[in-house]
């Protein structure tokens, strides 16, 4: 009983990290994508 409730909140805390990291990286692949759009539009621009 007690080993399965361990892993319940071992697994949530895992997901609650996946989340984060989801998160921050989402955030992160945003910054990447304005920076390739900035990059394409002064190419264009030049």
């Amino acid at each position: 009983m007690m080993k399965a409730f361990e892993k319940r909140i071992r697994f949530r805390s895992i997901s609650v990290l996946a989340v984060y990291f989801g998160i921050t990286n989402a955030h992160q692949l945003i910054e990447i994508h304005d920076i390739n759009n900035y990059y394409h539009k002064n190419k264009f621009l030049r």
